[in-house]
């Protein structure tokens, strides 16, 4: 669908990427301090394929319900490797010099605190 702009990825949230290998998977943000500044998504169930997110998935949006996006798939968690790790969104606005859907990264940060 058409994106609408960026938003502040927020705990628990559902959100939905495309991959090239894993194609249209649905997730629940788990962490939004993963690492010290990472976004840590894990995939919902039910969801097929099982994984989030795979190698070649990097370059993905991360997109919430209401159509922004809220962060920048660069890998796997090496854990699992079920679990995407994105970058915020806000950030790489700023060093990309980009806007989405009209929208600048104005108020768009890493959260102070993460998920209880």
């Amino acid at each position: 669908g058409t994106l609408t702009g960026a938003a502040q990825a927020v705990c628990f949230e559902t959100v939905t990427k495309r991959g090239i290998n894993t194609g249209l998977t649905t997730g629940r943000v788990i962490d939004v301090l993963f690492e010290g500044s990472q976004i840590l998504i894990e995939p919902a169930a039910p969801t097929a394929p099982s994984a989030f997110a795979d190698l070649g998935d990097s370059g993905s949006v991360i997109v919430n319900s209401a159509k922004r996006v809220i962060g920048l798939l660069w890998a796997v968690d090496s854990a699992t490797r079920t679990r995407g790790v994105a970058n915020h969104i806000g950030p790489v606005m700023r060093d990309l010099q980009i806007v989405i859907a009209g929208q600048a990264d104005a108020g768009l940060d890493i959260p102070a605190t993460g998920c209880p």
